[in-house]
């Protein structure tokens, strides 16, 4: 098969880009060709050698763009690549605009199949998260009055004009109807995406591929939390729960870079708690992904306190395949690899002292941390491997 890859990035940045290199990578080795339309790449002078063809097109990363801004020239230029490379399959990830996916599927060529891997299309500030907590609201214009209002935390800036932005966002969601295909991540994805896009008739679950060391070796060091430094990923709830972990010589390490502001606002919380209580607190900084096994295998527990409702929460996953126990906030698709009481604790949003608590608990009790982190790497062996994922994909691409 020819396959054509869309999304807004490329290269190394976050997890669509690192899944998008793993499916390249993966297929090419079946004897599919692979190629690739792109907004931006990280870094710029990123290659991945199974992927044979690449266009780049900065507009695919413009976020908010209005509907006066003329795409012709780009337009025509997508259904000019589509038409030389001639792509059984057109596999879209995060689309921004509206008049991209309408041009796809006018250039004829390949089913389309879209991969939602997060809430852009039914949520205004991407994130699903009102009043510091998970939003259960339906995409609807009370997102304009909530977002006025102050109550919706924002990944990015808005424009001025919420309602123009809400019109173009509703555009971008009807065109989801266009699509042949939709491939989730998770059940809470399902079922979110099927309140906002009633229309979806073709929906599929196909679990996420996660990389899975063949032998894994424990030291039971540290508390660790993994991921983007932002508000969204509750690190100041990590920070905080420490103050109820009363296992002795626990700190707490904290991989990841991001906000500078909420960046300086922990540490400061972190002085503080070290003043309070003895509580050390590590800040590593950013720490590139090959790198993570080293951070797992010490990792006592892995702490997921996320506001933001994960679509499916990659660092629980990575965490279960080095069979560490994970404690997280029960948000979203993370209840997809943390079982409660069986490969971790799953905890109710806010609940700082519980979190504490059943860290804690894994602290203490090894022989409970033991089993439920056996638990959890038997669970991603036997649900998240990349051939399940390949043979999944490639039953809904020749179906």
């Amino acid at each position: 098969m020819k396959i054509l890859i869309v999304n807004d990035k490329y290269g190394e940045f976050g997890g669509t880009e690192e899944y998008i290199n793993s499916f390249a990578n993966s297929f090419a080795k079946f004897g599919h060709e692979i190629a690739v339309i792109y907004g931006k790449k990280y870094p710029k002078d990123f290659t991945n050698n199974s992927i044979v063809s690449e266009l780049c097109l900065p507009i695919l990363h413009a976020r908010n763009i209005a509907n006066a801004h003329n795409l012709t020239n780009e337009l025509r230029e997508i259904k000019n690549f589509i038409e030389s490379f001639k792509p059984d399959i057109i596999y879209v990830h995060n689309i921004l605009d509206h008049r991209i996916i309408s041009s796809i599927k006018e250039a004829k060529r390949g089913k389309v199949i879209w991969y939602c891997h997060d809430h852009y299309f039914y949520c205004l500030t991407e994130l699903k998260i009102i009043d510091d907590k998970p939003c259960n609201f339906v995409f609807s214009d009370t997102c304009i009055k909530n977002i006025s209002d102050g109550r919706c935390l924002k990944r990015y800036g808005l424009p001025d004009d919420i309602h123009s932005l809400f019109e173009e966002r509703k555009k971008l969601l009807e065109s989801a109807s266009l699509f042949d295909h939709t491939i989730v991540i998770s059940e809470y994805m399902k079922q979110t995406l099927l309140k906002n896009m009633p229309f979806l008739t073709k929906i599929s679950l196909v679990p996420r591929q996660v990389k899975i060391p063949e032998k894994v070796s424990r030291a039971y060091d540290y508390v660790l939390f993994a991921g983007r430094f932002v508000k969204e990923k509750g690190v100041h709830h990590a920070i905080e729960a420490m103050n109820f972990v009363t296992s002795k010589n626990i700190k707490l390490v904290i991989v990841g870079s991001g906000d500078e502001s909420y960046m300086k606002r922990c540490a400061q919380l972190a002085l503080e708690l070290k003043k309070a209580s003895n509580v050390n607190i590590e800040f590593v900084g950013s720490v590139p992904h090959e790198k993570m096994t080293h951070f797992y295998s010490k990792a006592n527990v892995v702490v997921m306190p996320s506001i933001f409702p994960e679509p499916f929460g990659m660092v629980a996953a990575e965490s279960l395949a080095h069979a560490v126990p994970v404690v997280a906030y029960d948000s979203g698709g993370i209840s997809s690899t943390v079982i409660n009481n069986k490969t971790g604790f799953l905890v109710e949003y806010g609940k700082i002292e519980q979190l504490g608590q059943k860290i804690c608990f894994l602290c203490n009790n090894i022989h409970e941390n033991k089993l439920m982190g056996e638990n959890g790497r038997k669970l991603i062996q036997a649900n998240f491997t990349a051939q399940k994922h390949i043979d999944k994909l490639i039953d809904i691409f020749e179906s």
